[in-house]
């Protein structure tokens, strides 16, 4: 089935006050992939390492009805899903061993949330702290993850009041993991908002309020306004994918 390609992506990165990049940022416009993952511990390629072991292994997969699923199938999942899973596992797995001969406190890991398109249905996956939103014309803003951090889970009324963005599950820390998947069916005009827990909730309100489903390129520089008035004390990236 041909994915239901975006007209048109847009991405960003902040460094915000650290010193390196630990967030990372895969898309794949024509194969209908995207990906970001915010990496931390003892190597800033943590993020990097995750996106691109899922990405191959959806290379490998996506397309194929008679694809060999390493890692098994799950009967509640559809085989979109499956395939998402098994490339999460994989990338887990390549993450631990990485960090298997490491001590402690050189070992890393990452938040991760991995979609990719199978004819219109957008199928995501999240582990971790990043967060994902549909935008659909006319309707409220719909959360399609739930970010797991300390911060999600000790105050919902207020995320940011204690600064406890920490995840509570993330890749390359235990060999079995859950992450949460599901599957939506995408309209003409809908806005996919990617982001990891860098982005503020004043920022992600005011790209709310924009018409974002009737947004044009050249109305780019409202994103960019937006953006430019945001003090980013960590790192923070964010990708919008208009249908």
């Amino acid at each position: 089935m041909q994915p239901f390609n975006p007209r048109w992506i847009v991405s960003f990165s902040f460094l915000g006050n650290r010193l390196i990049q630990e967030d990372y940022t895969l898309l794949d416009k024509e194969k209908g992939i995207f990906i970001i993952a915010d990496g931390f511990g003892g190597d800033e390629k943590s993020a990097q390492i995750s996106c691109e072991a899922v990405r191959d292994f959806l290379f490998k997969k996506t397309g194929d009805s008679d694809a060999t699923l390493s890692f098994g199938i799950k009967e509640y999942f559809s085989l979109s899903e499956n395939i998402l899973l098994n490339a999460l596992i994989y990338a887990n797995q390549k993450l631990f061993y990485f960090n298997q001969d490491k001590p402690i406190n050189k070992r890393c890991g990452s938040s991760i949330l991995a979609s990719y398109l199978d004819g219109r249905w957008l199928i995501v996956a999240s582990l971790g702290n990043c967060s994902a939103w549909l935008v659909r014309k006319n309707q409220d803003p719909v959360e399609l993850v739930i970010p797991r951090s300390l911060a999600r889970f000790r105050n919902l009324k207020n995320l940011e009041e204690e600064k406890l963005d920490i995840p509570l599950i993330a890749l390359g820390i235990l060999r079995d993991f859950h992450p949460e998947i599901s599957a939506y069916m995408l309209q003409p005009s809908d806005c996919v908002i990617l982001h990891t827990d860098g982005l503020s909730k004043r920022a992600q309100t005011q790209l709310f309020q924009l018409e974002l489903n009737t947004l044009k390129t050249q109305e780019m520089g409202l994103i960019k306004e937006i953006l430019k008035k945001e003090v980013f004390l960590d790192n923070a990236s964010l990708s919008l994918l208009f249908f």
